[in-house]
């Protein structure tokens, strides 16, 4: 484990970033060093989460990493998740876009290690083209996703943009000032209030278009009221009744659609 100076005043610094494999799922390892008293786990779509004290000293690491293993272990047996927040594109994959069904297409012949100058387009119909070989490692996949991530924004961007402009022209709830698509997983959307802007997921490519339609007028609605009040869901439920529908698709599908 490489050797850590540590500012007397850094609330926390991440130690070390590593890939591990636990029950049957290849994850990626944070170790965070903090001023905290004691250790806490966690799992997410990032992956296994070990939060530990600044001055934890290298042997009651190798002891703290081992009650963590037991423990991921355990949840991820009790209660199947996905500790991995990108998808392994492979060849022949089959993306469900929200315009219809796009192919995995890799133009380079397999290797035994990683190419990191992958390029992706979608411009061909039915077919996502990524120039390069198919990834053979996770860190490779990895990669491939952030690429793949960004191809899609900037094919999708426009029309989002011009999705969200239409619903807003036709609901009239306020004025939309800017508009960003980007890659989250912790929200499907946003909306900053008093800016006027309006920010979407690129997961959302993946949904079905009546769903897209729920998160923008949530967030259009959101211009309106900066919360969640019974006037925000009474007006989300005059302005798209359809949301309630959305809300259930989402919570079935929602942890499927990445990239």
């Amino acid at each position: 484990m490489p050797n850590i100076v540590v500012c007397m005043f850094r609330k926390k610094t991440t130690s070390e970033s590593r890939i591990i494999e636990l029950a049957g799922h290849e994850l990626r390892l944070y170790i965070i060093r903090e001023r905290r008293s004691n250790q806490r786990f966690g799992l997410s779509s990032k992956g296994l989460i070990v939060r530990i004290p600044i001055m934890t000293s290298t042997y009651e690491l190798d002891r703290i990493l081992n009650d963590a293993f037991q423990w991921a272990e355990k949840a991820l047996t009790l209660k199947p998740m996905r500790p991995v927040n990108f998808r392994k594109l492979k060849a022949d994959d089959r993306l469900h876009f929200f315009d219809g069904v796009r192919i995995v297409k890799f133009s380079g012949l397999s290797a035994t290690s990683d190419c990191v100058s992958w390029k992706a387009r979608l411009n061909i119909e039915k077919v996502l083209q990524i120039e390069g070989q198919e990834p053979v490692s996770f860190e490779g996949y990895e990669i491939l996703s952030k690429v793949v991530r960004k191809a899609v924004k900037n094919h999708y961007r426009n029309t989002l943009k011009q999705r969200v402009r239409q619903w807003n022209n036709h609901l009239e709830l306020g004025g939309v000032k800017g508009f960003r698509l980007g890659y989250t997983t912790s929200r499907w959307g946003s909306c900053q209030h008093s800016k006027g802007k309006i920010a979407l997921s690129t997961r959302l490519t993946l949904c079905p278009l009546w769903v897209i339609d729920a998160v923008i007028v949530h967030e259009l609605c959101h211009l309106v009221h900066n919360n969640h009040s019974k006037a925000f869901w009474a007006l989300l439920d005059e302005k798209y009744p359809r949301y309630h529908e959305a809300d259930r698709w989402i919570k079935e599908h929602g942890t499927k659609c990445i990239l």
